[in-house]
């Protein structure tokens, strides 16, 4: 069943073919290493946002460099907004490691994203209902003045977006790139010898999200190759920008 999951990345990645074969070979041999050895090297963690303080021990435990590719850089802001305050913490006594680097999606693919994340979700008797709803009028700038219908409350998450990652990280100097997408799978890898990877699933009507940690040495550098693609398309939208 995991294994299925994780293959669903192979059909979805728009990524170069040599990556995409890669991260097939890789998933196979840590497929064949779990069985002969029982030892898995790479586990399933769950689905958004249970895996929240997986993502916080991974950032912990980078010493020297710390590559993230998230979608969003407040990651669970709304969905699991304690979790989500320690991982930010995490990440900003990061600063000044080696290599610190966060790729997010432009303004555009944040908006794609948010809509993808709610399709199928009334806000009245749904979304306004929920304690993650509920929370975020407590915490936000929005406290005083709730959203009340869909469209002002996707458009808060996404005011909300934009100001966690002016204040909370490029503030704090982490280096942030944008990337106008897609980004098929999210990696978060600490020294290239652990990561966290997850695969959002936005084509049905109620989205998941599944993560999977890995000690594995080969698939880490596969989803190290998935990173630095995702950063020559943030390059390249940069200079698209400046022209």
């Amino acid at each position: 069943m995991r294994v299925r999951v994780l293959f669903r990345i192979i059909t979805s990645l728009v990524l170069p073919l040599v990556t995409i074969v890669s991260l097939a070979l890789a998933i196979m041999h840590w497929k064949r290493t779990a069985v002969a050895t029982q030892s898995l090297s790479t586990q399933y963690i769950g689905s958004s946002p249970a895996y929240m303080p997986k993502l916080t021990e991974t950032v912990q435990n980078a010493n020297d460099t710390l590559l993230i590719a998230s979608g969003l850089s407040g990651y669970g802001i709304y969905s699991d907004h304690d979790h989500y305050t320690e991982y930010l913490s995490a990440m900003q006594r990061k600063v000044g490691l080696r290599e610190f680097k966060l790729i997010v999606l432009n303004e555009k693919g944040v908006a794609d994203l948010l809509q993808a994340e709610f399709q199928g979700r009334n806000f009245a008797g749904d979304i306004d209902r929920s304690t993650e709803f509920r929370r975020f009028s407590e915490w936000s700038t929005y406290r005083n003045k709730p959203p009340t219908d869909k469209e002002s409350f996707l458009r808060a998450l996404s005011d909300t977006e934009s100001l966690v990652l002016t204040n909370d990280f490029g503030g704090k100097g982490v280096t942030y790139l944008k990337t106008a997408g897609p980004m098929p799978i999210y990696v978060w890898i600490a020294d290239n010898r652990m990561a966290v990877f997850s695969i959002p699933d936005l084509k049905t009507p109620n989205p998941e999200e599944s993560a999977f940690l890995t000690y594995d040495s080969r698939l880490i550098a596969q989803l190290i190759t998935i990173f630095r693609t995702y950063e020559d398309q943030a390059g390249q939208l940069r200079s698209r920008s400046r022209r």
